[in-house]
């Protein structure tokens, strides 16, 4: 809880300007919702695949053409390859591990600026194209279980015995950048399209012994859609 408390007060330190702008001068804000495929890239997507991502967010009208949002999310990327990758034992053959298990879950704070394109203005209807970029802090757990220790002493295979169970936990510094559109369905309500491509310091162990290198720092990218109500 603590951590949490922490996080928040540092995601309104990085913008503080804008939320009293907002105040000050009247502008609009709101809250949302969003739901995104979340996908790993690169040497990270050894580990995981696609995921999603649950979220909501308050946002604040800075200036016609000016978005600030503050965002918590969830995601979860489940059934990671561990699962099913082998390793090659002594005996020259090579094992899986029936009992493997790997998920990793995100809990994540971060803001986000938008700014629309093309003289477009954030005020109630037609449609919006904008860029974003963000910057947030991310809590993760990355838990795996059930592996064969590959590197025994006999000659046979004990698939019994198994490595301790790992869960590596951290909160890492993100950024993010993209573009979306913003549809308005109303004066009041938006439906918000959106990609971005996120980077996370973040670190993952290696397994090499199946084939998985050190993930640092995670590369991945969301497309999704969410529904904005403005105050």
């Amino acid at each position: 809880m603590r951590r949490i408390m922490g996080l928040w007060i540092l995601l309104w330190v990085l913008s503080p300007t804008a939320f009293v702008v907002a105040q000050e001068e009247g502008h609009r804000g709101g809250f949302g919702v969003f739901a995104e495929l979340y996908s790993p890239l690169f040497n990270f997507r050894d580990m995981y695949t696609e995921g999603f991502k649950l979220g909501a967010a308050a946002h604040f009208v800075t200036s016609p053409a000016r978005i600030v949002e503050v965002e918590y999310y969830y995601s979860k990327f489940a059934g990671g390859s561990l699962e099913g990758r082998t390793f090659r034992f002594k005996d020259g053959r090579d094992y899986t591990s029936p009992q493997a298990k790997s998920d990793m879950t995100f809990n994540s704070l971060a803001v986000n600026w938008l700014f629309a394109l093309k003289d477009k203005k954030f005020e109630g209807e037609g449609s919006v194209p904008y860029l974003t970029v963000g910057a947030g802090f991310h809590n993760y757990h990355s838990k795996v279980s059930g592996l064969i220790f590959p590197e025994q002493g006999g000659a046979t295979l004990d698939q019994t015995l198994l490595l301790e169970a790992i869960d590596d936990t951290r909160t890492a510094l993100g950024v993010s950048g993209g573009g979306g559109m913003q549809i308005f369905l109303g004066p009041k309500a938006a439906l918000d399209l959106r990609v971005s491509y996120n980077v996370i310091i973040g670190e993952l162990r290696p397994f090499l012994n199946w084939g998985v290198k050190k993930t640092h720092p995670f590369h991945l990218f969301d497309i999704g859609a969410g529904v904005k109500f403005y105050m």
